[in-house]
């Protein structure tokens, strides 16, 4: 790959049409290492993504948000339930089914790449983002749950995502539009988020999600409240070193704000 390739290697854009000329000139002339789009009717999928791997000079992820069935895709698609609705169901094997349902009916358009399962805790009932996305507040239940997804995508061939790392489901804010903070303490942290993480990380999990959100407790006065998408503290010092994680790590969509609230 020449430099310009490689560069281009590192993003992964959402897509915002189907037009084969917008594909062509305005995302592929880029290199990108792959592409996201929201829900689209499934014919329509299912030629965008195989018009982006067919000239593509280089194979790409196509990504979907299949965190609650085949409709993370397409319209067409099976709603499965919400991560929440699986583990209250008190039966793991739900959630591998979960996993089977997106992992098949994302791949039949296309799709290789899950942006999921969601890993976060409910630890506040007025957070946006996590709620009914997350198999709930037990981290012991998480890891039963995520692991059982992760192993029916992974057996499709189809490629998954834990998120959002460090941690969403502590404050109440929106990390996509403003820097979110995880306030635990690193012990608080390491019983909870830290294992959850440490035991997918350690079951092979190939790809992390990084989100807008600040981890104070393991970050230095330098970077005190800087999103971990930013952060070297919490990439390399947490994510790659303290947790041994060698696998990809893509961050969070979004434009959130990295200053310091007061």
């Amino acid at each position: 790959m020449s430099t310009e390739e490689k560069i281009g290697q590192l993003f992964f854009p959402i897509g915002y049409s189907s037009d084969p000329s917008y594909l062509k000139y305005q995302m592929l002339s880029k290199y990108p290492g792959g592409m996201l789009f929201r829900m689209g009717q499934m014919e329509e999928m299912a030629q965008t993504y195989a018009f982006l791997q067919r000239e593509s000079r280089i194979p790409m992820f196509t990504a979907a948000n299949l965190e609650a069935g085949g409709d993370g895709i397409v319209a067409q698609g099976t709603s499965f339930a919400k991560q929440m609705q699986v583990a209250a169901t008190g039966n793991k094997e739900n959630a591998y089914r979960l996993g089977k349902i997106c992992a098949l009916e994302g791949k039949a358009v296309g799709c290789n790449y899950s942006f999921a399962p969601v890993v976060d805790l409910d630890l506040n009932y007025h957070n946006p983002i996590t709620n009914v996305r997350t198999f709930g507040n037990d981290p012991e239940k998480v890891i039963e749950y995520a692991s059982e997804y992760i192993k029916a995508c992974e057996e499709e061939g189809v490629l998954t995502s834990i998120k959002h790392f460090p941690g969403d489901g502590v404050d109440e804010c929106d990390q996509h539009i403003l820097t979110s903070v995880n306030s635990l303490s690193k012990n608080e942290w390491e019983e909870s988020y830290g294992k959850i993480y440490r035991k997918l990380i350690e079951e092979g999990v190939k790809s992390v999600m990084v989100a807008h959100i600040a981890l104070p407790a393991f970050q230095s006065e330098d970077e005190k409240y800087l999103p971990a998408s930013l952060s070297k503290d919490l990439l390399q010092g947490l994510l790659r070193n303290r947790l041994g994680f060698n696998g990809l790590i893509i961050s969070e969509i979004g434009r959130a704000s990295c200053r310091e609230r007061v």
